[in-house]
Order: structure tokens, then sequence, then C-alpha cells
């Protein structure tokens, strides 16, 4: 399995990566939204893992600039922001999941639940 993680903060890369380390094949890092979508057209990852607040390019943004040109794109926006206005948009345009940062370990549940 392929898992790009996408948020400016490294910290967090390290997280998710130790979190999803059993049964992720390779990880792919992006700091912010444009690079997010110029990776994705190379790398055609399994999953997204897509920050919200990023400079250049909001993670929003991204999620829609990626679904846009692939459709069945799975992107779970993770976030320390728990605005319903975001979670509304999120789910609006198409992510598949809404995790806080706080909660980061679900995300391991989320990607291992669709597998089985």
């Amino acid at each position: 399995m392929k898992v790009m993680i996408v948020d400016d903060n490294q910290a967090i890369h390290e997280i998710i990566r130790d979190a999803l380390m059993p049964g992720v094949d390779d990880f792919a890092d992006c700091n912010d939204g444009i690079e997010a979508v110029a990776l994705y057209r190379s790398y055609h990852p399994d999953w997204v893992l897509m920050d919200i607040m990023m400079d250049k390019m909001d993670g929003l943004l991204a999620t829609e600039a990626i679904l846009a040109e692939d459709p069945h794109a799975r992107i779970i926006m993770i976030t320390q922001h728990n605005e319903p206005s975001l979670r509304e948009r999120a789910k609006r345009i198409g992510a598949v999941e809404f995790v806080l940062k706080e909660n980061l370990e679900d995300i391991g549940r989320i990607i291992h639940s669709s597998i089985n």
C-alpha cells in the first residue's frame, strides 16, 4: 500500500509513519498542497492524508484539485481545527474522513477497515 502524507509539520509525518508502518509499503511526503497535487499525478497513492491548514495551497483546495483529476482518490483530512464548517466542506468536496490530529491513531483503523 502507498500512502502520501501532506503536512507542513514534520513531526506529524513521523507520528503517522509510526502508526501505519505495518501494512504500508511506501510513503511519500509533501509539505503543502501544491506539492501534493503535483506528486499525486506521478505517485498515485492508495491513500492521501491531507492537513487542512498549510501555506501556498491549503488541504481543502488541494483535495478539490486531486479529486477533480481522480474522482476515486481516497483522501483523509487531518487537522487540529475541529470546526463544523471545515468538516462540512471536507465532506462536500469528497474527503473520505476527517480526523483530528489528537486522534491520529484512528487513521490506521480507517485505512485497514477499508481493506477488509
